[in-house]
């Protein structure tokens, strides 16, 4: 996101001060409103408004934002509503998960989205046929050229091999792969297309949920932090990130020392968990694993 310099941030301040004032307003005079940002017409997740938590979060901008009003339920049971549908959206229980989900989108994993695992399924059968096509048309091709010459060769001698039929055989054949070879490119374009949605769509979840938990902190008075993270799976969250970065600069050491940390906490996981099915644990474990091995083996 782009830094504000022309001012907005502080009109969204301003705008965030009126609000308080007229919706301690509209409560005062006993009026019900059921979600008090939308009768104002506010959207948290809107661009201009996710934006400006970002930068309060990152600390980018230190223009101080008025936050005297006083702990609302309704307008804390509003943004939770929100935080709530937000989740339910990824399909993950926390926002934890949301991370490591991010994670591994980013790094191309996709097995804990089964929209995302069909679609490479169908793109793996194309090439398996497309390779038989491509065997049977090499086959069929050297028949061709063997009867062909069989026919040049020796024309009193009966054919073994009919070169009608072959060359026949052989426009099918080609038919066929240039079929499949549209198929594999449409499939390719269709699954890249799904996976770099995904991955933006995470990030916006994300974005999303980070901006909701410090509405519901500074309308609360207190952070939120435990009511959208699950301290096993962010555990689980904040090793494999250390793992992934030991990767990147190739210190075999660390490599080693986080990926024996990873199983632990996906144990710990599983065995506090057992009855739950978590995909993207599993594909992050299921990513790490060789890594694991490799550290078992190093410290024998």
């Amino acid at each position: 996101m782009g830094a504000i310099s022309d001012g907005s941030f502080r009109e969204v301040a301003k705008y965030n001060k009126d609000y308080r004032a007229q919706y301690r307003l509209v409560h005062g005079s006993g009026q019900q409103v059921h979600n008090p940002w939308a009768s104002l017409g506010i959207n948290l997740a809107s661009s201009i408004f996710t934006t400006v938590l970002s930068k309060i979060e990152s600390g980018t901008d230190s223009t101080p934002i008025d936050d005297t009003s006083a702990s609302d339920p309704e307008l804390a049971a509003s943004i939770q509503e929100d935080i709530d549908k937000e989740l339910e959206k990824t399909g993950c229980a926390d926002i934890s998960e949301v991370k490591l989900r991010l994670q591994l989108a980013q790094s191309g994993n996709f097995d804990f989205d089964s929209n995302i695992t069909s679609k490479q399924e169908a793109l793996n059968t194309t090439v398996s046929d497309l390779t038989g096509k491509y065997s049977e048309l090499n086959n069929v091709t050297k028949q061709l050229e063997f009867a062909k010459q069989e026919a040049q060769y020796f024309p009193d001698n009966a054919p073994t091999l009919d070169v009608t039929e072959l060359e026949e055989q052989l426009q099918d054949l080609q038919k066929d792969v240039r079929n499949l070879e549209k198929q594999q490119q449409e499939q390719q374009a269709e699954l890249k297309e799904a996976q770099e949605k995904m991955v933006q769509d995470l990030q916006q979840s994300l974005d999303n949920l980070t901006a909701l938990q410090k509405q519901l902190k500074r309308v609360e008075g207190r952070d939120a932090i435990e009511e959208l993270t699950n301290d096993k799976t962010k555990n689980f969250t904040s090793v494999l990130k250390k793992l992934q970065n030991a990767i990147k600069t190739g210190n075999q050491e660390k490599i080693n020392k986080y990926a024996l940390e990873l199983e632990g906490a996906y144990n710990t996981y599983r065995e506090e968990h057992p009855d739950v099915e978590n995909k993207t644990l599993e594909s992050g474990y299921k990513l790490a694993q060789q890594y694991i091995d490799n550290a078992k083996k190093d410290n024998k």
